[in-house]
């Protein structure tokens, strides 16, 4: 029996800075040169080295910034402890 193993590679595409307003929104900083193809409703995205799994909500900027909210994370105190991590595509999904 053939055991097929799955490898994620993952891609960094910019840094969650802080938190922006109470519901949950994510202000990131990133240079990734395809956000146009991945800043989309429904598209997945990896957080910080246990590279956990959550689906964008809704994109906007703001100055310098892009502001991020995620399914599930619709509250400051839900999103308040990934401020400083490392935000993640899988490559396969550009």
């Amino acid at each position: 029996m053939d055991l097929a193993v799955i490898y994620l590679e993952y891609v960094k595409v910019g840094k969650i800075y802080t938190t922006h307003g109470l519901n949950g929104e994510l202000k990131v900083k990133s240079n990734f040169d395809y956000k146009n193809n991945i800043y989309k409703n429904g598209f997945i995205f990896y957080f910080g080295k246990d590279k956990e799994l959550f689906k964008l909500k809704n994109y906007r900027t703001q100055n310098q910034y892009d502001l991020l909210t995620f399914e599930a994370l619709d509250d400051i105190d839900k999103v308040i402890k990934y401020r400083g991590v490392d935000l993640y595509i899988n490559r396969e999904d550009i």
